[in-house]
C-alpha cells in the first residue's frame, strides 16, 4: 500500500532473525516515508518521525546503559563570567601564551611563539568511582588550527584523557593515554649559612637563579626557590616544597608528559654555603594521543550526511563526553545537534574485548583545556563558556579515615598552628591523584582569654617544620606537629571560644577537598593578652580512594 511503513512493528525484527533491508547497528538509520530507526542492541528506537530527529537513545541511558531514572552528582562545575578564579582552576603558559577572561568566556590563547601554551585544569577532579559511569558537558569555540600544533578540551590533563580538539589542521577526538610529566626532586641539605648570593639550577639544561640571604635555613631556601617563577624555563615547571621527616625537599613537574634527558644539576655560584642534590622521582613519558580525525567517526561525522549538520568551530557548540572506565569500558562523545536541540553521539570507541591495558591510566582527573604550539607561531585562540563534570548517580565516599592530634600547645596573640596535615604530591613514586577530605575536628582551651580557632587551607608555615607520614604504604597523608607560626593562605572556618571550653565541629557542609599538594591547619589565637595559655586540636580526614 502506498505510503505503508512496513517495518511499523520493531520488534518483529531481531538480529539473528531477517532484518529490514538497509537496518545496521548503531546510527546506520533504517529510514522509510520520513521515519528513521535505530537499533539499540535489544530494540528497535525511533530516532526520526516524519522528518524530526528525536533523542538519541544512547543519551537517555547512563554510560553502563542503565536507563536515567535517577539524576546525575555534579562533582565539578566552572563557569567564566567574573574571572578566573585560581582558587578553582590552575592555569599554566608558556613562551607567550596567556589564560583571560573575555565576553564572560575564559579565553585561552597560545601566542605567536614557537613552542608556547596556554593551559587551564580545574583544581577539583572528576572522580571516578568503580562501576559507576562519569560524563562531562562544556560549551567552546575554536577561532583557528594550524600544522605542528594541538588543541584539547575535556577531561584529563598532559597525561591522560577524553576529548575533542585538533590535532594540526584537523578537527577530531583524543584519547590521551599512559604518559607521565618528568618529576624531579631536589634535596636541600644545607642552608645559606656563608653568604648573601644567588644559586643556580638546572632544569633539562635550561637554568634559573634564585638569590638567597644569609642565614636562610634549609626550609627558607626551598621556598625561595618554590616562589620562582620557572614557568618559561625550557617548557615550564611547576615547583613545590615538601618538608617530611627533616628534609626539606623542592618538587619540580614539567608541563609537558615527555622524556626529558637533559641536565638536572644544582650549583651554589656565590658560595652562599648552600647544598643541595637532584634525583629523578618520576620518568617522564610522551602522551600518546590516540587521535579519530572527524572524518572516520564511527556514528555521525558531523558533516551534513546523516543527523548532524555540518559544524562550525567557530561558533560555540554543546559537547558531552561519556565513559565508563572500570578499564575497558567503552566511551561515547556526543554534540548537541543545533537543528533540534539533541544531543547526537557522533563517535563510540568500544575499547571492551579489544584492548589489553586500561584505554586511560587515571581516571579520575581533572576538567582541561589547552592550546599549544610546536614550530607553529599562529595565536591559537580557544574560548570556554562553562564546564561541568557529573558522576552517574550518587557519588559515595569510597576510601577510609585518618585522624591524629595534638596536646596542651601553647599559644599566645600571635596565630599559630596546632598541627597541619599534608596531602602529599607524591605517593607510592606516583604523582597523587587522591583527594582528601576533611570529616571533624575537635578543639579545646584552657586559657586566661577567649581563643580564636582558624582552619586555615595551604598557609605558609615556619619554625621547625617537618612533616611525618600517616602511614607510606596505605596513606596520601602526613602531619606536622612542630610548626610556629603561619601566614597567608586561606581561612575556610573560624570559631571564638571562652577561656576554658571545648568543641566537636562537623566539617562535611563546607563540602571542602584537600588535594594532592595542599596543607590544611588548624590553627590557634588569644584573642587578648594573657599567660599559661593553652589549646588543643584534632582532626579526622577521610581519603577518598
Amino acid at each position: 500500500m502506498a505510503g505503508e511503513d512496513k517495518y511499523a512493528n520493531r520488534e518483529n525484527y531481531i538480529f539473528g532473525n531477517p532484518k529490514p533491508d538497509g537496518a545496521h547497528i548503531g546510527q546506520e538509520l533504517l529510514a522509510t516515508n520520513g521515519n528513521a530507526w535505530e537499533w539499540s542492541g535489544t530494540q528497535w528506537f525511533a530516532t526520526k518521525i516524519a522528518g524530526k530527529v528525536i533523542v538519541d537513545p544512547q543519551l537517555q541511558k547512563s554510560a553502563f546503559g542503565e536507563l536515567l531514572t535517577v539524576e546525575p552528582t555534579s562533582l565539578v562545575q566552572l563557569i567564566f563570567t567574573s574571572s578566573i578564579n585560581s582558587r578553582i582552576v590552575k592555569t599554566r603558559t608558556n613562551n607567550g601564551g596567556t589564560v583571560s577572561q573575555e565576553n564572560r568566556m575564559a579565553k585561552l590563547s597560545s601566542g605567536t611563539n614557537a613552542n608556547s601554551r596556554a593551559q587551564l585544569f580545574s583544581r577539583v577532579p572528576v572522580k571516578y568511582n568503580p562501576g559507576q559511569g562519569g560524563s562531562i558537558k562544556y560549551t567552546v569555540i575554536f577561532e583557528s588550527s594550524s600544522a605542528d600544533s594541538e588543541q584539547f578540551i575535556g577531561v584529563g590533563d598532559i597525561s591522560d584523557g577524553y576529548g575533542v580538539g585538533f590535532q594540526n589542521t584537523v578537527f577530531g577526538v583524543f584519547r590521551r593515554q599512559g604518559g607521565s610529566p618528568e618529576i624531579q626532586t631536589l634535596d636541600i641539605t644545607n642552608g645559606a649559612s656563608t653568604a648573601t648570593g644567588n644559586i643556580t639550577i638546572t632544569l633539562d639544561d635550561d637554568t634559573k637563579v634564585v638569590a638567597v640571604t644569609s642565614g636562610d635555613d634549609a626550609r627558607e631556601v626551598a621556598v625561595k626557590i618554590a616562589d620562582t617563577d620557572f614557568s618559561d624555563v625550557g617548557l615550564g615547571w611547576d615547583v613545590d616544597v615538601d618538608s617530611t621527616s627533616g628534609t626539606d625537599t623542592v618538587i619540580f613537574r614539567s608541563y609537558d608528559a615527555a622524556v626529558k634527558s637533559g641536565t638536572f644539576a644544582f650549583a651554589d655560584t656565590d658560595t652562599t654555603g648552600v647544598a643541595a642534590s637532584f634525583s629523578q622521582t618520576v620518568v617522564g613519558v610522551a602522551t600518546t594521543p590516540n587521535f579519530t580525525a572527524q572524518t572516520n567517526w564511527s556514528e555521525d561525522k558531523a558533516d551534513g550526511t546523516k543527523i548532524l549538520p555540518v559544524v562550525d568551530f567557530t561558533k560555540g557548540g554543546v559537547w558531552t563526553v561519556k565513559y565508563q572506565w572500570l578499564g575497558f569500558g567503552p566511551i561515547f562523545w556526543s554534540l548537541k545537534n543545533a537543528d533540534t536541540d539533541d544531543f547526537i553521539v557522533f563517535h563510540k570507541e568500544q575499547y571492551s574485548n579489544l584492548n589489553t591495558i586500561p584505554s586511560i591510566n587515571e581516571p579520575s582527573l581533572p576538567l582541561c583545556a589547552e592550546v599549544k604550539n610546536n614550530s607553529s607561531t599562529t595565536d591559537l585562540i580557544m574560548r570556554i563558556g562553562s564546564m561541568g563534570g557529573f558522576a552517574d548517580g550518587k557519588a559515595e565516599l569510597a576510601g577510609f579515615h585518618n585522624s591524629d592530634a595534638v596536646a596542651d600547645k601553647g599559644i599566645s596573640t600571635a596565630e599559630a598552628p596546632l598541627i597541619s596535615f599534608k596531602n602529599k604530591l607524591i605517593f607510592n613514586s606516583r604523582l597523587n591523584r587522591i583527594s582528601v577530605l576533611p570529616g571533624f575536628i575537635d578543639i579545646q582551651t584552657d586559657a586566661n582569654k577567649p581563643v580564636i580557632f582558624r582552619l586555615r587551607t595551604n598557609g605558609d608555615l615556619t619554625g621547625p617544620v617537618s612533616f611525618v607520614d600517616v602511614n607510606t604504604a596505605t596513606s596520601v597523608l602526613s602531619v606536622d606537629k612542630g610548626a610556629t607560626g603561619i601566614g597567608n593562605g586561606n581561612v575556610i572556618e573560624t570559631v571564638v571560644m571562652g577561656k576554658v571550653d571545648s568543641k566537636h565541629i562537623d566539617l562535611h557542609i563546607l563540602n571542602g577537598k584537600v588535594l594532592p599538594g595542599d596543607i590544611i591547619s588548624i590553627t590557634a589565637q588569644l584573642a587578648a593578652g594573657g599567660s599559661s595559655s593553652s589549646a588543643s586540636g584534632s582532626m579526622t580526614l577521610a581519603e577518598n580512594v
